[in-house]
């Protein structure tokens, strides 16, 4: 499996990072929740909120979906932004996965 150099280097900093902090922050905002009682449903520190937001601690995946339901908001859209963020490079960056399919195994000599 080929891994581009976007998938080997770190994520916390990468544009798909921010850019779905950004769209928890914003939607957090849009509703006129606070991070504490963010935190309060979510059983956390408010630090912690605000650290996911700001970009300083990564989210995993139960997480994400987590924060997404207590602010009451679709995980797909979030994972959507995602996947769109990376879709500028991910073509270019991943090989015809069809064509490895097509190419020949290895056979040892004499079979």
């Amino acid at each position: 499996m080929y891994l581009s150099p976007q998938m080997t280097g770190k994520t916390l900093h990468s544009e798909s990072q921010r850019a779905l902090t950004n769209w928890l922050r914003a939607n957090r905002e849009a509703r006129h929740v606070t991070m504490r009682t963010v935190a309060g449903q979510l059983g956390v520190s408010h630090s912690w909120v605000a650290k996911t937001e700001n970009g300083e601690r990564r989210l995993d995946m139960n997480e994400f979906v987590d924060l997404c339901f207590a602010l009451g908001l679709d995980p797909h859209q979030g994972l959507n932004l995602v996947i769109t963020s990376k879709s500028a490079y991910a073509n270019a960056s991943y090989p015809d996965l069809k064509a490895a399919e097509r190419a020949p195994r290895f056979r040892p000599k004499g079979k």
